[in-house]
């Protein structure tokens, strides 16, 4: 992701990396397993988008797997 950034966004791409990552995945309080279930039931429930589920391909999945830990069939 940094490689293709141009020189001048560069700061904004570390800056969005460390804040919308870093900082949330790495609070106590809840497991990763429910944050991303939680964050995958609120991009659905937006509506609109499907941009970040798709760009977020590797965590829905594991947003669906938690689901299934949930509620076995």
């Amino acid at each position: 992701m940094y490689e293709k950034s141009p020189k001048n966004q560069l700061h904004i791409q570390k800056y969005l990396s460390a804040n919308c990552f870093g900082d949330y995945y790495t609070r106590k309080g809840l497991d990763i397993k429910t944050r991303e279930l939680l964050t995958l039931s609120m991009l659905i429930a937006l509506g609109g988008t499907e941009p970040q589920i798709k760009g977020g391909y590797p965590r829905t999945l594991n947003a669906i797997k938690c689901l299934n830990e949930v509620f076995p069939e």
